[in-house]
């Protein structure tokens, strides 16, 4: 890192470029998937502060995305069927030859469309409901 001031030293912001001006410090909090810090008052306050929740859904915080066993298997559930039924949705748009007219081209393309919409849907909640 370069040469700061003392009150640039805790103050959230990376003002070396290597973090070593906010590593060890215990008044910060560094997002997990981000160079972000935040104040240690910040983590746990029910706001999210980081883009990826790791202020609020970590292990200091006992908190999770989906919390309860009935909530994370509904999610399960539902997602494993939306990544089911939309497997099946996008087999037949993608290989069905029949196509009547230009209108039937556009109405199977939408379809498609609202299948991957929908697919990737259902992987996320099957993520969050095993996370």
């Amino acid at each position: 890192g370069r040469c700061i001031t003392y009150d640039k030293v805790c103050n959230l912001v990376d003002d070396c470029g290597d973090e070593s001006d906010e590593a060890q410090c215990t008044n910060s909090f560094k997002c997990a998937k981000s160079q972000v810090y935040i104040s240690m008052a910040k983590r746990c306050d029910g706001t999210i502060d980081c883009m990826d929740y790791s202020d609020e859904c970590n292990e200091y915080c006992d908190k999770e995305i989906i919390e309860g066993v009935f909530f994370k298997f509904a999610a399960w559930v539902i997602g494993s069927f939306a990544v089911l039924m939309n497997l099946v949705s996008l087999w037949r748009g993608l290989f069905d030859p029949w196509i009547e007219n230009k209108v039937g081209l556009v109405n199977r393309v939408f379809k498609i469309l609202i299948s991957i919409g929908d697919f990737m849907t259902g992987v996320y909640l099957l993520l969050i409901a095993l996370v």
